[in-house]
Order: C-alpha cells, then sequence, then structure tokens
C-alpha cells in the first residue's frame, strides 16, 4: 500500500538525515540535499549523486510518488587528496509530470574549507504513481 511506502521513504529521509551525513542547504529558492563524506572511492562517485539526487526531487513530490533514476551520467574532473572531505550538493533543475532532471557536483574541501569541484553529474528520474 502507498501509505506503507510512503512511512518507509519518510523513515528512509528521518534516518539518513540523522546521520549528520546529510544536511539541507537553500540557495535562491532551491533545496540543496548535501552529503557530506570523510573519503571517497572514485568509482562510486555516481552512486552517491544518484543518492543526493534522489533527497533533491523527494520533497517536490507527492505522497503517491516515488522516483525511479533512469538514466545517470557523471564525469570525475580529479581525485581528492588525502585529507580532504568529500561533499556532494544536488539539485532539482526541473521536475515534470513523468520526468526529474537533477544535476550534482562533488567538491574535495580542505581542512581551511576551501572547495574544488572533483565531479559533475547529471541524473533523470522517471516520476512514478504507487497503487
Amino acid at each position: 500500500s502507498s501509505v506503507g511506502t510512503d512511512e518507509t521513504l519518510g523513515q528512509m529521509r528521518r534516518e539518513f538525515v540523522s546521520t549528520k551525513l546529510c544536511r539541507l542547504e537553500r540557495e535562491s529558492e532551491k533545496l540543496l540535499y548535501v552529503l557530506g563524506l570523510p573519503y571517497v572511492v572514485r568509482a562510486i562517485v555516481y552512486a552517491l549523486m544518484d543518492v543526493a539526487c534522489f533527497f533533491a526531487v523527494v520533497p517536490s513530490l507527492s505522497a503517491d510518488q516515488q522516483p525511479v533514476t533512469i538514466e545517470t551520467h557523471s564525469s570525475v574532473l580529479r581525485a581528492a587528496m588525502k585529507g580532504e572531505s568529500v561533499v556532494i550538493r544536488a539539485r532539482l533543475d526541473r521536475l515534470g509530470r513523468t520526468l526529474a532532471a537533477m544535476r550534482a557536483e562533488a567538491l574535495a574541501v580542505n581542512a581551511s574549507g576551501e572547495e574544488r569541484l572533483i565531479a559533475t553529474g547529471s541524473v533523470t528520474k522517471a516520476i512514478t504513481t504507487v497503487r
């Protein structure tokens, strides 16, 4: 039932945010989900971008809708250096009736808070209705 699904998605959101790996930021009317990670393996950057994009689109959906990834693209530009944290920011660019388009950036953050872009990506999700 959609009630069980809604509760599950809500619980996932609460648990994910409560891990302190995720925080919300506002950027000119858009909500950004920011993942802060102490390290990241280059091969999973695209998966983390997909997760961040999931959390970027979910607040814009109704209770009976779910986003399902249909396409991802990521470009790793450079590696993070030892001692840097990796932050992934995702935002919803466009939400249509059946598709959502998001983009994500992975940044390496040094001890003084300076950021370097290390990867970019885009994710397209189909918006499905739970019945």
